[in-house]
Formats: C-alpha cells, sequence, structure tokens
C-alpha cells in the first residue's frame, strides 16, 4: 500500500501579514476600479439628494446657468411602475416625489456623457423645503396617527389596514388553547399580507412576568 501524500503544514495566519494578491496593482495605480472604465456611448450619472432630513419639497428650480437640455433629467413623475422599494412593506420609494424623510433622499438623477459636468450640475438644482421636526419618539408617532400631518412619515400603502405611521400589524396568540387556535386562523386567512405569526409556536412564554395577550386576537400596531 502506497505511502500517504506528505502533508505539508500551512502557514500561520494569526500574527503574520499574508500579501495581497491585488496590493500591488493599487499602490502602482494600475488597479482598474468601475469610475476608470469607458465604453463607447457611455453615458454617467449623479444623485440629487434632500439636504434636509424631514418636509415637504415645495418646488425644483434649475438654474438657467446650466444648458439641462444636455443633460437627462429623471424624477419621480418619470418612472413608469410604482415609485418604491420594499423594506418592510411600500415604504421606501426610489425618488422623493413630495415628501422627504431622511437627510439625502434621493430626489431626481442627472445623466450626462461628460462626467466632469456633473458636480456643477447637482449643485445647479436648488430645492425649496418647507421644514418639517423629526420624529424621535412613540408619543410623536402617535401623534401623528392621531391626525397630525406635521408628525405623519408614513400612511401605509393600504389605507384600509394599516393606520398612519403604522408599517405592520401583529396578531398575538395566547396562552389560552382556544383562543390560540383562533387567532392563527385569523393570521392565516387575513387580507393583510402584513399579518405576521409563528406557525411553530403555539403559546407564548410568560416573560418576566408580563401579563398574557389578550385571547381575543386583538391586533397590535406597531409604529
Amino acid at each position: 500500500m502506497p505511502d500517504p501524500p506528505h502533508k505539508v503544514d500551512a502557514a500561520p495566519l494569526i500574527g503574520t501579514s499574508p500579501n495581497r494578491k491585488e496590493g500591488r496593482a493599487k499602490v502602482t495605480g494600475r488597479a482598474q476600479y468601475v469610475d476608470d472604465i469607458t465604453l463607447p456611448g457611455m453615458w454617467y450619472g449623479a444623485t440629487v439628494r434632500s439636504t434636509i432630513a424631514r418636509g415637504r419639497i415645495r418646488s425644483i428650480r434649475f438654474d438657467p446657468a446650466v444648458d439641462w437640455s444636455r443633460f437627462t433629467i429623471v424624477t419621480a413623475d418619470d418612472i413608469p411602475g410604482d415609485n418604491f422599494i420594499i423594506h418592510l412593506t411600500q415604504d421606501h420609494v426610489c425618488l422623493a416625489y413630495d415628501h422627504i424623510n431622511h437627510y439625502g433622499e434621493p430626489i431626481l438623477l442627472l445623466a450626462h456623457s461628460d462626467k466632469t459636468l456633473l458636480p456643477a450640475a447637482v449643485a445647479a438644482v436648488h430645492v425649496d423645503y418647507e421644514e418639517f421636526p423629526g420624529v424621535f419618539t412613540i408619543e410623536d408617532s402617535e401623534a401623528g396617527a392621531a391626525g397630525d400631518e406635521s408628525k405623519v412619515i408614513w400612511r401605509g400603502d393600504d389605507p384600509a389596514h394599516h393606520s398612519l405611521n403604522t408599517f405592520k400589524t401583529f396578531h398575538m396568540r395566547s396562552t389560552d388553547d382556544h383562543a390560540t387556535h383562533d387567532t392563527a386562523s385569523m393570521g392565516s386567512t387575513a387580507a393583510d399580507d402584513s399579518t405576521c405569526e409563528n406557525p411553530d409556536s403555539t403559546k407564548q412564554p410568560d416573560l418576566m412576568g408580563a401579563p398574557a395577550p389578550p385571547g381575543d386576537g386583538s391586533a397590535v400596531n406597531g409604529t
């Protein structure tokens, strides 16, 4: 029977500085990044973003000193489908239409064949805002849900099933067996697809002496 091949001990990794395969190309300037690549007919893009954390867009003005006919300009009105990216639900717009909900939110896109013109073009787009106060507490969020327009950050993608500032609706299970089955049944047949249930759990533990949730399948809105 032949002897097994000789096993070469691998060099220790801890406490050493292994060579980076791309290191030489980077330090000598030979490495190519996306921004270094040029193709025939290529256009470059830039994003105009909000300069406030929260508010309403009053108007957008394009400085006449720039020849805008040479640019492609994309706003929320130009999006052919739904203007949102799903995070929790339909809660994150691709481009802001009338309201701003965080600093740096994308408002419009610019494109040009000469990328050196884009920084000045972005600076030449002037957005006028009505600035709103931040919503940092549950109390502020509940005030928005009660109708205070200055504190509404989310109107819901389905007004029939979501109240203002409500992202998700959870149906809580009960420690009562009969109520648990009723709740699970309601959760599986509810029209609201944001209903959450855990099929692997039939009872909730009593955490730190907390009272058991109601046994009537009550919905709890999370703001």
